[in-house]
């Protein structure tokens, strides 16, 4: 080049290239979700977190407050022949008291279907030394009881051995309905009689038979009336949102959501009170921003509809909490971003006027789904990227005269302000003017609804980057290049725009330099 010309005519097209960087989005997420909660549908690109939780019910039992049956049947004086027959002593029409108040306004229990009870009986005598236990038949029937076999209804009589007098023994039922025990408690018909034997047995005027009968255990499978619910405590859900907690400064996103499906498999409606949904940092819960719904409050009231027969679950979709619902986009606006969610509800009764049940293992089951769909608000600014065009210098040092050229392909939705600083190989930046510049890029055109107009994503853009001989002479020593792009949401004319990010977005630099040296470059 001994005879260059001194004419440089600066053409990008002959430009020196020196190095150039190329980025996705995807691969900028990755650097800032370590826990990898970020996923995508299509090119869609959302944070969420989603788990869930057991609500359960205190069991109900029958026998909380029942009453044993006792009764002594004083017997008339006869004397029983020998023989082979049945002598009837006793009998008595009864009720067992389960004590459940049939004027009580919360529970009334209609019918049931039982799985199995165990009947406790305990049977004493005075004043019958010629009777044993074995020559004593007690025979009890329960008018409200049903069995059913090959479609035959049938009244529970159990069979019973008589036990030994003044101890207690146990028979087991299966399998029945017992209907009305909220009237005065379950009827039971009481029948003794004395089984004749080889020699006379004497009653006298001063025998009795004492009978007590209890219920041990019943095991329900559903209880048929009235139910309400006793606790009406409120439940505290703490979703933890870490993801947001490797989020530069910035991020105000546009719609967050909250989502809640309460599966249920109680036999009554129940109303379902949000108390509130509050955002903040776990290092500083009293610094929360909440939810504000639709009326203005930061409370919402739902209903849990009943399961619609034993043991099936009713799924209850809850309204989406969102931006429109919920003021979402204000919860999450303070940098740094909170990394924890509160959900705050209530259960209270429902007034039906339907029959409703209760199971054992009453429950609810509330599947929980925090989204962030990666859309900002206008007004977001971060910085987006910063990297480094390893030896972007060495063409420096026997430059006279020149400029840089940046071809720039940018596929990201939103203003970004590009702007370069060289390092020396120490890696400290060097003091020039050059360092301290910075240069718009023109933003691919975005759609109404925030995403980029792909037909966009082929165009170029070039910008120079005229050095002064003062530049010249300050990056001589220079070695790598290190550029900064920032996104800068904010647009004066349009306060609701979006910024809508994809997996297709990505930004791509490449450096040249043109000019004239000393040397050959």
């Amino acid at each position: 080049m001994s005879k260059t010309s001194q004419d440089v005519r600066l053409d990008q097209s002959i430009s020196m290239p020196i190095g150039e960087a190329n980025v996705s989005i995807i691969e900028l997420l990755d650097k800032l979700d370590p826990n990898k909660l970020i996923k995508t549908v299509g090119d869609s690109i959302y944070f969420q977190v989603e788990d869930s939780m057991e609500y359960g019910f205190e069991e109900f039992n029958m026998l909380k407050s029942a009453l044993p049956f006792s009764k002594t049947f004083p017997l008339t004086a006869v004397v029983i022949p020998a023989g082979n027959g049945l002598f009837t002593v006793a009998s008595s029409n009864e009720y067992i008291d389960l004590k459940l108040d049939p004027n009580s306004t919360s529970t009334r229990i209609d019918s049931s279907k039982i799985s199995s009870a165990i009947i406790t009986i305990k049977i004493a005598v005075t004043n019958l030394p010629t009777l044993s236990p074995s020559n004593l038949k007690l025979t009890l029937n329960f008018p409200k009881m049903f069995t059913k076999f090959g479609g035959v209804t049938n009244q529970v009589s159990p069979p019973i051995t008589t036990p030994t007098f003044g101890q207690s023994s146990d028979i087991l039922i299966s399998e029945f309905t017992m209907d009305n025990v909220s009237e005065t408690g379950t009827p039971i018909g009481i029948k003794l009689e004395v089984k004749q034997g080889a020699s006379p047995i004497t009653i006298s005027a001063t025998s009795n038979i004492m009978v007590d009968i209890s219920f041990k255990k019943i095991d329900f499978k559903a209880l048929y009336g009235k139910f309400e619910l006793n606790s009406k405590g409120s439940t505290l859900l703490t979703i933890p949102l870490q993801m947001l907690s490797t989020l530069p400064n910035g991020f105000h996103f546009a719609d967050p959501k909250v989502e809640l499906s309460v599966l249920s498999n109680i036999g009554f409606p129940l109303k379902f009170n949000i108390d509130y949904i509050r955002a903040y940092a776990k290092s500083n819960p009293s610094d929360y921003l909440s939810a504000v719904f639709i009326d203005g409050t930061n409370s919402k009231v739902e209903t849990i509809n009943k399961s619609p027969k034993p043991g099936q679950y009713i799924v209850n979709k809850l309204a989406q909490v969102n931006s429109t619902n919920g003021r979402t986009d204000l919860l999450f606006i303070k940098d740094p971003k909170p990394d924890n969610l509160d959900y705050k509800f209530s259960l209270q009764n429902v007034s039906d006027p339907t029959p409703s049940f209760i199971i054992p293992g009453m429950k609810l089951k509330a599947n929980y789904k925090v989204q962030i769909p990666l859309q900002l608000k206008a007004g977001s600014q971060f910085e987006l990227l910063n990297d480094t065009i390893q030896e972007a210098g060495k063409m420096i040092t026997k430059l006279e005269k020149g400029s840089f050229f940046l071809n720039i392909t940018n596929g990201i939705p939103g203003k970004i302000t590009f702007s370069m600083k060289f390092l020396n190989s120490a890696g400290v930046p060097i003091v020039a003017s050059i360092n301290d510049s910075t240069y718009k890029i023109i933003p691919p055109k975005v759609k109404a609804n925030g995403l980029i107009d792909k037909s966009e994503l082929s165009k170029l853009q070039l910008i120079e980057v005229k050095l002064s001989e003062s530049d010249i002479v300050k990056l001589k020593d220079a070695k790598n290049m290190v550029f900064t792009l920032l996104l800068d949401g904010k647009d004066e004319n349009n306060a609701n725009k979006l910024i809508y990010f994809d997996k297709s977005n990505f930004f791509k630099v490449k450096l040249g330099l043109f000019g004239k040296a000393s040397t050959t470059l």
